[in-house]
């Protein structure tokens, strides 16, 4: 009997540390699965997300000769598909009874699973992960065979990320994910820049007085162009247009978007584009070398000439400390949303260096923060973005524009939720608190004060 299980569960012997087949972030394939149900059928999540839908060797717990399953922490991957977790009662020479746990094949579990819910029998298989533990009594996951997979069609005209927060974590796990057609164009498309949302008025008097906004069609880019109306007011134009019109908008700006002011042939009106969401909200300068039509990475305004005030800053600034511009944005919105927001300003989200200058920089501006009326309130207890986060979510928190470690005494506390690993702040709290990604807050940017 001690020989025949000896070759039955001879594979738990195998020691493996690393698995070739993998999800490319659990918890961002458990959020794609809440948003989409049935992600298991399409093949585009099922790629990155091939332990989750069952695509994989299952992982067993292995152990041999041990007094209690539960005393099993070894873990391996099993040898192929085809393979189940185990867990078998056996005896010693000296009659003790013992455990053996791993990895056996179908046909071996066919056989002696039969007497599983025998006591005397002691062996039961089970087929989903580390299931192997408690004689395989955990409860089944349920999951499609590759077989069954069908390709999501190409031509939805939503162009909206699955999961926002689902589309940051993949991008911390693998910063070139927009490589990839399949999460670029099905599953991330917003973040991998395939369209923006923009702002789109027909006629204001100034830019920052635009407040609608619509996601533009895959293509699309956002666009500001001066304007008159019929009463020959000077205004602007904002919304969407596509990629091959900016390439020509600062030489065809008048033909293409209206037209000059009749009489005045010396009038000249222009307009230019910008990539990344939200970014029209300011006058635009036309571009001079359109930006490549396939990312390599999350889009940013790089290719967006940055227009610079009287101060030196790009944004109409709340505060500059050492050569540092500080703005508080208007709209609350999410982390993703906030990083967007500040890269279209021509900045990122704050960093700091120590507890004391984020405290002296968080009094400064929000007691001097600027509203969309040109008011000067205080916002000491509104919510702030700033740039750190958690990509690993193991409490190793680093700013994400310059991957720098945040210290630890920067917080005030820091959540063991699965969803709190950004980071937001207040200036009557002076620390940083872990917070959901997806979470409403404004935006605190940043920028490198230019001097010509």
């Amino acid at each position: 009997m001690v020989d025949m299980w000896k070759i039955i569960i001879g594979v738990i012997c195998l020691a493996v540390t690393c698995y070739a087949c993998d999800d490319m972030d659990t918890a961002a394939c458990q959020r794609l699965a809440s948003s989409k149900p049935n992600m298991c059928n399409d093949t585009c999540y099922a790629s990155i997300c091939q332990r989750y839908c069952g695509l994989c060797p299952l992982r067993c717990y292995s152990c041999a000769d041990i007094s209690s399953s539960q005393m099993c922490n070894t873990t391996i991957e099993c040898p192929s598909q085809d393979y189940q977790c185990i867990s078998a009662a056996s005896f010693t020479n000296d009659f003790r009874e013992v455990y053996k746990l791993g990895c056996a094949p179908k046909a071996v579990c066919s056989h002696y699973g039969k007497r599983s819910m025998s006591k005397r029998a002691g062996t039961s298989c089970c087929t989903s992960d580390l299931c192997n533990q408690n004689g395989g009594s955990k409860r089944e996951l349920e999951v499609k065979s590759p077989d069954t997979a069908v390709k999501r069609q190409s031509g939805s005209s939503v162009c909206a990320d699955a999961d926002n927060l689902a589309c940051t974590l993949l991008f911390t796990i693998n910063t070139h994910m927009c490589n990839d057609d399949c999460i670029a164009d099905h599953i991330c498309p917003r973040l991998c820049g395939k369209c923006s949302e923009c702002y789109e008025c027909e006629h204001v008097s100034s830019t920052e007085n635009c407040t609608v906004s619509r996601v533009c069609d895959p293509g699309e880019v956002c666009y500001t162009l001066e304007t008159l109306n019929f009463n020959l007011e000077h205004g602007y134009r904002l919304g969407c247009v596509h990629q091959r019109i900016c390439d020509n908008l600062h030489t065809q700006a008048s033909s293409i978007f209206g037209r000059r002011a009749s009489g005045n042939p010396e009038l000249s009106l222009t307009g230019g584009c910008c990539h990344g969401d939200l970014c029209n909200h300011h006058q635009l300068v036309p571009e001079t070398t359109p930006p490549p039509t396939t990312p390599t990475t999350v889009p940013t305004t790089t290719a967006r000439v940055c227009k610079y005030n009287s101060n030196s800053c790009p944004f109409t600034t709340d505060y500059v400390y050492h050569n540092e511009c500080y703005h508080i944005g208007k709209t609350k919105m999410s982390w993703i949303q906030a990083k967007h927001y500040c890269e279209s300003q021509c900045g990122h989200l704050a960093t700091f260096r120590d507890p004391s200058t984020m405290d002296r920089i968080l009094h400064y501006v929000t007691s001097h923060h600027v509203t969309a009326h040109g008011h000067h309130v205080s916002v000491t207890r509104t919510e702030l973005y700033v740039d750190a986060i958690d990509p690993s979510h193991n409490n190793h928190w680093i700013w994400e524009s310059n991957l720098q470690s945040v210290p630890s005494n920067m917080f005030h506390s820091i959540s063991s939720h699965q969803l709190s690993y950004c980071a937001a702040t207040t200036a009557s709290l002076g620390k940083l608190v872990a917070v959901d990604c997806s979470a409403q807050y404004l935006p605190l940017c940043q920028a490198t004060q230019h001097h010509k």
